[in-house]
């Protein structure tokens, strides 16, 4: 039976995951911290000053941009930009437009309604590039970094107390449950069946559902285990309704969930898109800065409580972060992986130049005037 506690979850948004990764261009050392508030420019190189970079102009008069957001956990660097001020230094007026999920955020920044947009990794985007639709991925959104993700294999935990997890043999026979068939949740499962020997003819898989709708099945016992995202992972765990046996960095380790996403219209409004990447690093690098420590927590509790619908601090801070890359690189072997196995499954029927894909310059940018990422010193607030 669902709790009063879960109720309030189930209204969140899809999370757009948190696999996370480091990217093939991201620093080899661990993530370090955000350049502090203040001008674009701030400093944050390797022994370089901050007079030594270009600077991002401020758009004057200030632009529009529209932005989608889905009230997920996972868009908290968007917020962030927003509540500090990152966007609005840089003349631009950010104006968060709610939708349901990527699919009709895709539709949307396609018709000329939004410049930006969080997707997930799915056969739709290469579809729209194979059509010359006008979109192109800039940035990280959410991936694997090492072993760590948001995104998990959980198990029901009374069927561990009859059988301990030992490995993914024991997915056979189970009901595993993902929100979409043909989706990279479906591609991190075939990675599993096949660590365990089995193939996805060995389980019965229960799809599409809904994170919120697999937080009911699994309350009711209608699923045995599933591709998990948070909040509902770390809830129910401590409900003591389900285990995360393991995350999915163990099968693929730095594979990139969702991508930052612009549409064509606003990638060519170059400084526009150009001070947009700027501000969007500096609110990962600020992130990235809060779970390593260097930074307030209460920044995290205070954005998420604004704009979605967590609003328990003790949940909040228990759930583990969406990683993504403070450099914002993707790798476009992997993007062009994901593809190869997308049209395997008939997914993609033209496959998509990567080169239209991915579009690294605005990264670029931004990493010349923010300088590399790197650890900031600065004690924690909390």
């Amino acid at each position: 039976m669902i709790t009063r506690r879960m109720g309030v979850l189930l209204v969140v948004a899809w999370l757009a995951v948190g696999c996370a990764s480091a990217a093939a261009r991201a620093p080899a050392a661990p993530p370090a911290a955000a350049p502090p508030a203040g001008a674009a420019s701030a400093p944050g190189g390797m022994g370089e000053s901050a007079s030594a970079r270009p600077a991002a102009p401020p758009l004057d008069p200030p632009q529009l941009v529209r932005v989608s957001y889905t009230q997920s956990a996972g868009e908290v660097p968007l917020y962030i930009g927003v509540e500090h001020g990152y966007f609005t230094e840089l003349g631009l007026e950010v104006e968060l437009v709610r939708t349901p999920g990527s699919a009709d955020s895709i539709v949307l920044i396609t018709a000329g309604q939004l410049e930006v947009a969080g997707l997930l990794i799915t056969p739709a985007f290469y579809n729209a590039v194979a059509r010359d639709v006008g979109v192109r991925m800039v940035a990280d959104r959410g991936s694997n970094v090492g072993s760590q993700s948001s995104f998990h294999l959980a198990v029901r935990a009374d069927l561990l107390q009859h059988q301990p997890w030992t490995g993914y043999q024991n997915l056979r026979g189970l009901k595993v449950a993902l929100p979409q068939r043909g989706s990279m949740a479906e591609y991190y499962l075939e990675r599993m069946l096949q660590r365990g020997g089995l193939q996805l003819s060995d389980v019965e898989i229960v799809a599409p559902l809904t994170f919120p709708d697999m937080a009911a099945a699994f309350a009711n016992r209608g699923i045995d285990a599933a591709l998990y995202l948070e909040p509902w992972a770390t809830q129910q765990e401590e409900e003591g309704v389900i285990k995360r046996v393991v995350s999915v960095s163990d099968v693929a380790p730095g594979s990139h969930t969702a991508a930052l996403v612009y549409g064509d219209v606003f990638a060519r409004n170059t400084q526009a898109a150009r001070n947009f990447m700027v501000g969007w690093l500096r609110s990962v690098r600020h992130v990235t800065d809060v779970y390593a420590g260097y930074r307030d927590f209460q920044d995290i509790l205070t954005a998420l409580k604004k704009y979605t619908a967590l609003k328990d601090d003790e949940l909040i801070r228990k759930m583990p972060p969406t990683r993504m890359n403070p450099e914002g690189y993707l790798d476009p072997e992997k993007l062009a992986e994901y593809q190869d196995w997308f049209a395997s499954r008939g997914l993609v029927p033209q496959k998509a130049d990567i080169a239209k894909v991915y579009d690294p310059s605005f990264a670029e940018y931004a990493n010349a005037v923010l300088g590399p990422y790197r650890p900031d010193a600065r004690p924690s607030g909390g």
